[in-house]
């Protein structure tokens, strides 16, 4: 009976230490300059006692999946308990390479003006191009 007492403790501890879906995708960092153009989504913490040793990290990655981010930048050191920031990093990547691809492509517009169009001044052409900035939050 004693036996089966250990053994169900032990399942119970390693039971609550399991990592959740999609963690191994969360990315954490203590530099800032890699979350520059990220979108802040809010405060991340992991709370004591852990079972084993990393299962702070493991708490981080779980709530950072909660509130639909992607990246951590740490800001505590991990004595007794680990914190950061939660971003979402890789739709706020795919805005400024829509960003940079709109620009491109109004700037080969005028570009492209003159020959089409020999009697138009550039100058006073204005390009208006947009893009559905909605469908960013399907996309992850």
């Amino acid at each position: 009976m004693r036996r089966v007492s250990s053994i169900l403790l032990a399942a119970s501890l390693f039971g609550c230490t399991t990592a959740a879906p999609g963690g191994h995708d969360i990315r954490i960092t203590r530099n800032a300059a890699e979350v520059e153009h990220c979108r802040p989504i809010g405060a991340v913490q992991s709370v004591p006692p852990y079972a084993l040793p990393g299962d702070d990290m493991a708490q981080i990655r779980s709530r950072t999946i909660a509130v639909g981010a992607d990246t951590v930048l740490l800001n505590a050191s991990r004595k007794a308990s680990t914190s950061g920031v939660a971003y979402r990093c890789r739709t706020s990547g795919m805005r400024r390479t829509l960003d940079e691809l709109l620009e491109k492509i109004s700037a080969m517009a005028l570009d492209l003006l003159p020959d089409n169009h020999p009697n138009v001044d550039p100058d006073s052409v204005f390009v208006q191009i947009t893009a559905l900035r909605e469908a960013e939050s399907a996309i992850v």
